[in-house]
């Protein structure tokens, strides 16, 4: 689990691990391992006491399962994607950071790892007390406890088959559901976990197929081999929502996820944030929306998504291709002329390249610019994006646990990767999201993530394109189907409570 770096991982994760606490329909946490929690009075420390619960072979699932995994996500030699996470911790950074980075490695022995190691701020006081000793007040620090990637670990079992471990036949696992079987790149078959300490699941097997092309998915669930859609091809939604019988399936909602395309501020012509701007400001992202996208996503000025708390509908640039000229003469470039060439690169699919194609046409009339299109095997993608991108890039970010902090301190910010393939950096942004992550006081704390994000988006590291909506096809024998705006997949949070009803 502390590997897991995108949604499709997360998604699998939470039915065959279960943590210290989970989401609610709402997004609040409620407890799942844990029977109860105290926070000290300066929210520095939070002492957990866990329930008994037991793992699929039997055993204990104890304290120290969790100091495990936890320790071992943040081991530098391990190089989770997403330890910075954890950074609240007391000692976490250090630990993390022992190696230094591919560009500034440091040196350090194993006697010295294993001293930053036991230094970190989580504990196991007995069999089912756990301590966590933070930097700082953390007022997200229960949610970052329900991703999948701090669940627990039996050390024994990855002692014993070290990679191979998560395989079907040897993976121990705790979560409502138990790895049947396996095939990379096809299908996950999971049954029902009979040790599952909760409300006993409704269903026997979940099969998760894997179809990367949306044309192909959608035809498998109109030929019955899906419950649940995938994306729907963007040609095919009005005829879904004329059609009699298809529109009754359909599930259409928001999500906490954004959409826009990141620029190298680092080389020209985008290290010049004229340019951005203009850029940003010749788009038409309500165009986009209404006519390419089908009305189902909403434009975005700003980064941090409708229905998060830090939400700002006030700030960002709005469609103006006569300012965004303006602003590329005052940049050097009148018209365009003198423009070193620009390559955006995007994973490929059809719906990306419709996107694509259309911004392509956008940049064309409204700044006289060529733009290259560059669409990269989407297994690749990520690979180029930390090795070589391309000055522009499309991405989305998708919302980790709801608050600002993961959208601007852990996106943005000096504490991790997230998204910033932009090498985007701000004194000023890092301190006022840093100071927010240390405020108790919600009122001051969120003054400061606006104050931060205005930052951000006057800065302009990346082109804001929409904040994403969600169009997908349910059969109607699926019942219980909870959702949320920050679902890995649709309603996989809740999968265990789903029932498929006779048909």
């Amino acid at each position: 689990p502390g590997l897991i770096n995108e949604v499709g991982q997360e998604a699998v994760t939470k039915q065959i691990f279960t943590g210290l606490v989970r989401y609610k329909p709402d997004l609040t946490v409620e407890p799942a391992l844990a029977e109860k929690w105290e926070a000290s009075p300066d929210a520095k420390t939070y002492t957990f006491t866990l329930k008994d619960t037991k793992w699929s072979d039997g055993t204990a699932v104890t304290a120290a399962d969790f100091e495990y995994a936890i320790k071992r996500m943040l081991d530098p030699k391990f190089a989770s994607t997403y330890a910075h996470f954890l950074y609240d911790l007391k000692g976490a950074e250090a630990f993390n950071g022992a190696l230094g980075t591919k560009n500034k490695p440091k040196q350090a022995d194993d006697a010295t790892l294993a001293k930053l190691r036991d230094a970190v701020g989580v504990k196991a006081l007995d069999a089912r007390t756990l301590k966590f000793d933070l930097e700082n007040p953390a007022s997200y620090f229960l949610s970052l406890l329900a991703q999948g990637n701090v669940s627990p670990i039996k050390k024994d079992v990855v002692e014993k088959f070290g990679d191979k471990w998560t395989e079907p036949g040897n993976i121990i696992s705790n979560g409502p559901f138990l790895l049947k079987s396996w095939a990379p790149g096809s299908k996950i078959t999971l049954e029902r976990n009979p040790n599952y300490f909760d409300t006993r699941p409704t269903l026997d097997r979940i099969e998760i197929t894997f179809i990367t092309d949306d044309a192909t998915a959608y035809a498998a669930y109109r030929n019955g081999e899906l419950d649940i859609s995938s994306n729907i091809p963007d040609a095919l939604v009005q005829q879904i929502r004329q059609d009699s019988s298809l529109s009754k399936d359909i599930l259409q909602d928001n999500t906490l996820r954004t959409t826009f395309l990141g620029f190298d501020v680092k080389a020209k012509p985008f290290d010049d944030k004229r340019v951005r701007q203009a850029f940003q400001m010749a788009l038409d992202t309500k165009t986009l929306n209404d006519k390419v996208l089908n009305g189902i996503h909403t434009p975005a000025k700003s980064f941090i998504p409708l229905g998060m708390p830090g939400f700002q509908p006030e700030i960002g640039f709005d469609f103006n291709p006569a300012k965004a000229r303006q602003l590329l003469a005052e940049a050097g470039y009148p018209d365009g002329k003198g423009l070193p060439k620009v390559t955006a690169m995007y994973a490929t699919s059809t719906a990306n390249k419709l996107r694509m194609e259309y911004i392509q046409a956008q940049i064309k009339e409204n700044l006289g610019i060529d733009i290259e299109l560059e669409n990269v095997e989407g297994k690749s993608f990520g690979a180029r994006l930390v090795s070589d991108p391309a000055p522009m890039f499309f991405l989305g970010f998708a919302s980790d646990y709801p608050h600002p902090n993961n959208w601007l301190r852990v996106a943005w910010g000096e504490i991790g990767s997230g998204v910033n393939f932009s090498q985007w950096s701000n004194t000023g942004f890092d301190d006022l999201v840093r100071k927010a992550a240390a405020e108790p006081d919600q009122k001051r704390q969120l003054d400061m993530y606006a104050q931060a994000q205005k930052i951000l988006v006057d800065d302009a590291p990346a082109l804001w394109m929409y904040f994403q909506g969600r169009f997908r096809l349910v059969k109607p024998w699926v019942k219980g189907l909870k959702t949320t705006p920050q679902d890995p997949q649709v309603g996989a949070y809740f999968w265990k409570d789903l029932q498929i009803a006779a048909h």
